[in-house]
């Protein structure tokens, strides 16, 4: 796979435990949400660096304005939080799933994605990242990773003019790369705005216990901004 690549980065974190949800009760679930095995899975992650200075209050407000846009209709999962084991300086991520781009879209442009987003993120961060992908899995099931697993995520920046078998060698190459998973979704970016060059992206859930990254008293600490 070396000689399909110019660049790679990758970095685990795990999904926000039911005990820090804040699930709005009044909420319609998306009849996406029970799917059939050949429905699609839309993919999108933000990577945040936030700045140095930033104090736990206000990264506290950031990760929780992120989180409870999981209220919205469009979203069928999303986490934000911070990230581990990585080989980039970004330090936090917002990962979400949708049943298509037009839900994607949608929650792009809602007022309070928007809201958060100029109130609570755009401040404290130093740079982002955003990948998008159609998972190439068919049954993406359970659409919320469990919370005792460790989601790893890696992001692929291939040679230009790669023909689709290439990019397929990487794609099976960059899945050989991981001990045993549960759960993979892979594929290419149709986002490339804010991608930063990065053009294929691996999104796996580790069997691997997620406690492997954090005790779960300094995990608290994190997901509260506390250090």
């Amino acid at each position: 796979m070396a000689s399909h690549l110019t660049s790679k980065i990758a970095f685990s974190y795990q999904p926000l435990p039911s005990a820090f949800s804040q699930p709005n009760r009044c909420r319609r679930v998306p009849s996406s949400f029970i799917r059939m095995s050949s429905s699609t899975t839309i993919e999108h992650v933000v990577l945040f660096k936030i700045k140095p200075q930033t104090t736990p209050s206000k990264l506290s407000a950031m990760l929780n304005g992120l989180n409870s846009l999981k209220s919205l209709n469009q979203v069928l999962h999303l986490t934000a939080g911070p990230i581990y084991n990585t080989t980039t300086d970004f330090t936090h991520i917002l990962h979400s799933r949708y049943s298509s781009k037009s839900d994607l879209s949608t929650y792009a442009s809602h007022p309070d994605h928007i809201s958060v987003v100029r109130e609570s993120v755009i401040p404290i961060c130093d740079d982002l990242m955003a990948v998008d992908w159609i998972s190439n899995s068919p049954s993406l099931q359970p659409i919320i990773p469990p919370s005792k697993y460790a989601m790893r995520i890696t992001f692929l920046k291939l040679k230009n003019g790669l023909p689709e078998s290439d990019k397929s060698e990487a794609v099976k190459a960059a899945k050989k790369t991981f001990g045993k998973v549960e759960q993979s979704s892979i594929g290419e970016n149709f986002s490339p705005e804010r991608a930063k060059g990065f053009s294929m992206a691996a999104d796996l859930r580790e069997v691997a216990a997620a406690a492997d990254l954090r005790t779960s008293a300094r995990l608290r600490r994190r997901w509260l901004g506390l250090g």
